[in-house]
């Protein structure tokens, strides 16, 4: 074999490489999840592979399974609303919308239940629930208990779409038609219910504001009594005190007296005639002349301080 033919066959063996190692690069998009499928075979792997570049035969790719959260809706929008009955048999629209996700390590198993057509099963499903569980409330429970309706049916979703190795999450009622003659007397019935209410907090507020004035009336009552036992209390201290001031200028008096009587040598009624002459003597229009009385007694005279 000649050099020519050698880097002939050289390039072509490159080439076929490169051409090979192409068609076996596979891409998992990030959110999603990978399952290995042989295409000639029919047969998958039992591995799912998270999101990333991989190398497979040129014979096997990967089935595409979605990693994060998926919704189904059931509305105006998007597969029309669920059309049902009460258990009192009246008429019923819901429009749902729920969100599932896959069981990552179920989905080897979910392939052998449905292939690759598992969004069209869980909707099934989920219309099958919805419908079983929104026809055993009654139609008062759509006004009352809606969380109630819906927490049922979360949880008997989630059971069912389980057995199809997913999980429901944030399950909604986006909205509820019932006959209109029944939301009418519906309508109705609640106005006349929040009248009542407003009549009862309108009671007790009636109620408050009463209390309010008894209170009211009881701390003006004990401002009146605190008020005359501290008048009370004050005119007892100054009749107490002036009693106390009298006694003692009684008392200063007594030893006055007693202290004049010993430094003079006087007997009482010496003492009384000195005490008697000098308060004549504080008088402002008054003068004693002593000696010009009758049996030469003293003699009081009224006299003008201006003459």
């Amino acid at each position: 074999m000649d050099n020519n033919t050698l880097i002939f066959i050289l390039l072509i063996s490159f080439f076929l490489l490169i051409f090979y190692i192409l068609l076996s690069i596979r891409f998992i998009e990030p959110l999603t999840y990978g399952l290995s499928y042989n295409k000639l075979t029919k047969k998958i792997s039992n591995k799912v592979s998270n999101n990333g570049i991989y190398f497979l035969s040129p014979f096997k790719t990967f089935l595409i399974y979605p990693a994060n959260l998926v919704t189904i809706e059931f509305s105006d929008q998007i597969n029309s609303p669920l059309h049902t009955r009460t258990a009192e048999g009246l008429s019923l629209t819901l429009s749902v919308s729920f969100q599932y996700k896959l069981i990552k390590e179920k989905i080897p198993a979910l392939y052998n239940l449905a292939n690759i057509n598992f969004n069209m099963m869980f909707e099934r499903i989920s219309r099958d629930v919805i419908l079983k569980v929104g026809g055993m409330f009654n139609a008062n429970d759509y006004w009352k208990n809606r969380n109630k309706i819906s927490e049922k049916m979360s949880y008997e979703l989630n059971k069912e779409l389980n057995k199809a190795y997913a999980t429901c999450e944030n399950l909604q009622l986006l909205n509820i038609e019932l006959p209109e003659s029944f939301e009418n007397s519906i309508v109705v019935t609640q106005v006349e219910v929040q009248k009542i209410n407003m009549r009862k907090f309108e009671q007790a507020a009636e109620l408050i504001r009463q209390n309010i004035s008894v209170l009211i009336s009881e701390a003006e009552q004990k401002i009146k009594i605190t008020n005359s036992t501290g008048i009370a209390e004050a005119y007892k201290i100054k009749k107490n005190a002036e009693s106390q001031i009298v006694n003692n200028t009684i008392k200063v008096e007594r030893e006055v007296v007693h202290k004049i009587k010993n430094d003079l040598k006087m007997d009482n009624k010496e003492v009384l005639e000195y005490l008697y002459l000098n308060r004549v003597n504080q008088q402002n229009n008054k003068k004693l002349i002593v000696g010009f009385g009758e049996n030469n007694n003293n003699l009081i005279l009224n006299v003008n301080d201006n003459k």
